[in-house]
């Protein structure tokens, strides 16, 4: 028993500060860019076998907000379990890359082509209420929690940029209790999309950060 102790012993006292996630892939995904605004990080959407050199979405770009959304939160909550100073560069440079998607409607655009500008003519990247909307709301509410005792000023620009989407999806979602008869079945009509549950877990999950921080009345309303 002493000789597996001793030998386990280096192990157990290493582990808990190494995350069970290999995020090598996504790593090699990651790409730090400039643009007009500053330094911008982008998760470049596909990269095929055998050589993983990343590949274009045909017709959309070369990254999207969605997936950095979904990467920036990872790397934000993997932080904080394991302290990776690989991480904080990437999630700073993530965040920017969602401030930079932001449309004057409050919403986001998704794609942006290979000379970084924004793709907002495409379908699946016109700034609308939307997946990829919602997913960067997700990741900005997280955000601003991530950086409020790290940097209040970068954490309050965030906010600013959450308030504007917000005001957006207070203006969009509607407000009624209908139902919509969906093959004989009676569903909620007052769903993103009229019955997006789907989409609306996602928002509940940037509005529930977000009442967590500054007890909106507005926000619980919604």
């Amino acid at each position: 028993m002493k000789l597996i102790i001793s030998f386990l012993f280096p192990f157990l006292t290493v582990f808990p500060q190494t995350s069970l996630v290999n995020s090598a892939h996504l790593d090699k995904l990651y790409e730090e860019v400039s643009v007009k605004h500053g330094h911008i990080g982008i998760i470049h959407i596909y990269a095929n076998a055998p050589d993983y050199k990343w590949v274009d979405a045909s017709g959309e770009g070369i990254a999207c907000i969605d997936d950095a959304a979904r990467a920036a939160v990872f790397y934000m909550k993997d932080y904080k379990a394991t302290g990776n100073k690989k991480y904080p560069g990437k999630i700073r440079n993530l965040i920017n890359f969602q401030l930079y998607m932001q449309a004057s409607n409050g919403f986001f655009y998704n794609f942006i082509w290979k000379d970084y500008s924004i793709d907002s003519t495409f379908r699946t990247s016109l700034a609308e209420p939307n997946w990829w909307s919602w997913r960067a709301l997700w990741a900005l509410a997280e955000a601003e929690k991530f950086y409020r005792d790290k940097d209040a000023a970068f954490a309050g620009l965030i906010k600013k940029h959450i308030d504007i989407g917000i005001s957006a999806l207070n203006k969009w979602l509607s407000k009624e209790d209908k139902l919509v008869n969906y093959g004989g079945f009676n569903l909620p009509a007052w769903l993103p999309s009229e019955t997006g549950a789907d989409q609306a877990a996602v928002i509940v999950k940037a509005l529930s950060v977000y009442y967590e921080l500054h007890k909106s009345e507005n926000v619980r309303r919604l």
